[in-house]
């Protein structure tokens, strides 16, 4: 558990210095779901966040509005183990899917 500091463009001044509970969930396929753990590869390499299976959370339970859901991007994992994934995420597009209206991101990389 992360907590956010929320500031919100939308909501303005009411929730900016409130802190949220957060758990941010990152789920990546990297078998089939009948095959033991034990006998799973854990490669490194970049996966879709669109692919079957992979997404990426930040899920804001007190504050629904703040949940992100990425709906484009990369992940990279530089080491993985059964105990432990290291690597980064590098979202291009993301949706506030409780937020009224919806708000849809969309991310750059800039040098």
């Amino acid at each position: 558990m992360k907590n956010w500091n929320s500031t919100c463009s939308c909501c303005g001044p009411t929730c900016t210095d409130k802190e949220y509970s957060t758990t941010i969930k990152l789920r990546v396929v990297l078998a089939p779901a009948d095959r033991e753990l034990e006998t799973i590869s854990w490669p490194r390499g970049i996966y879709d966040l669109n692919a079957s299976g992979n997404r990426f959370v930040v899920d804001v339970a007190d504050a629904p509005a703040a949940t992100v859901l990425a709906t484009k991007g990369l992940i990279l994992l530089s080491y993985a183990i059964s105990q432990r994934i290291e690597g980064s995420i590098f979202l291009q597009r993301a949706i506030r899917p409780s937020s009224v209206p919806p708000m849809r991101y969309t991310f750059s990389a800039k040098n």
